[in-house]
């Protein structure tokens, strides 16, 4: 069913986007994508920060980890939802005193149910996510489908801080940021669990 709303979403989108005379997408994944459709002029301009953007890796002490995102979004519920099952107890074990900072605007009842979690924050939107990010040790992308512009990767270069992202994150980069370099890529909840 969720294959299906995306194929019918994806042929409506694209049906909308005939009516323009160019399109330019800033993911692989979405260029990839409207190419099959066989779009007029489509150019692919990467959304990435070059050289003097990504700053040079802080490691903040203690065991802080964050995620930044809408919490409304389906894709990034369903990313929190699979770390905090998958990941998130492997975690705590190696690591009693990690705490995960989960800062997005979410209902209550959905922060309320992640708090459950040991060591789980989740207060909604952030006045200050500078601080936040300055207090975090790393950054946690474990997002397993969606689309547009990954930003959670690219504000963790811009705040120096190391990220762990799944491979459908990193897809989306493609060549413009390579693993091991500009974040680490975890296949699974195992490696997720090993590199955070």
């Amino acid at each position: 069913l969720e294959r299906l709303r995306k194929r019918l979403a994806h042929a409506l989108a694209c049906r909308q986007l005939m009516r323009f005379h160019g399109w330019f997408v800033v993911s692989q994944p979405d260029y990839r994508s409207i190419c099959e459709f066989g779009a007029p002029s489509i150019e692919y301009l990467p959304n990435v920060p070059m050289g003097e953007f990504i700053n040079e890796i802080e490691l903040a002490p203690g065991k802080s980890l964050l995620f930044v995102g809408s919490l409304w979004y389906r894709p990034n519920i369903e990313a929190v939802d699979w770390f905090l099952d998958r990941v998130w107890p492997s975690v705590i074990r190696r690591e009693p005193s990690a705490t995960l900072l989960l800062a997005g605007a979410a209902p209550q009842s959905r922060r309320a149910a992640w708090e459950r979690h040991s060591n789980v924050r989740a207060p909604g939107f952030v006045d200050d996510l500078g601080s936040a990010y300055r207090a975090a040790r790393g950054v946690i992308v474990p997002v397993l489908s969606g689309g547009g512009t990954n930003i959670k990767v690219l504000e963790a270069l811009a705040n120096g801080k190391p990220c762990v992202v799944s491979e459908f994150v990193a897809d989306a980069f493609g060549s413009e940021l390579q693993a091991d370099l500009h974040y680490l890529v975890a296949p699974d909840a195992e490696a997720f669990a090993h590199q955070t």
